[in-house]
């Protein structure tokens, strides 16, 4: 008997052997590829010639930056002008944090555009949107009274 007649008779034995072993109720059983030993399904390595029966479990890990990809951390400029558009909500801070947030915003949307995958674009019109209008809202807030007054001089 040569090499291959062999291994088809061993693998003719094999299912064979598992076929009594479902129909006995023992539980499913796998050969070993080395030896050809019968082994649980269970087992991780072979109980005879104690090489792995399974392979290995893949580790797959995720990377993730905590941020569930709601903070564009890739796009600093965003975010960085969307923290200045919420500060400049803050009276006497609103006319630079707000034209800051402004430039920073717009600066954030073009890296944006041009890296999607960075995100950050909700961040940007955030910062333009509040940079804009707490800019424009406090110097109205100033210049109003103060051409009233002017105004109301002459």
């Amino acid at each position: 008997m040569n090499d291959e007649e062999k291994q088809k008779r061993l693998l003719e034995m094999m299912r064979e052997e598992q076929m009594q072993s479902q129909k006995s109720g023992e539980g499913a059983v796998i050969f070993c590829t080395k030896c050809g030993d019968r082994n649980q399904e269970n087992n991780f390595k072979c109980s005879r010639c104690g090489i792995p029966l399974h392979a290995s479990p893949r580790n797959n890990h995720i990377v993730s930056d905590g941020s569930m990809g709601l903070i564009p951390v890739k796009n600093s400029s965003a975010l960085i002008g969307y923290y200045l558009g919420v500060f400049a909500l803050i009276p006497f801070l609103g006319i630079p944090l707000g034209i800051a947030a402004v430039i920073l915003g717009v600066k954030g949307l073009n890296f944006a555009k041009l890296n999607p995958d960075a995100k950050g674009i909700g961040h940007a019109w955030t910062a333009i949107l509040l940079g804009g209008l707490s800019a424009v809202g406090y110097t109205l807030l100033i210049a109003i009274p103060i051409l009233i007054a002017a105004a109301t001089a002459n």
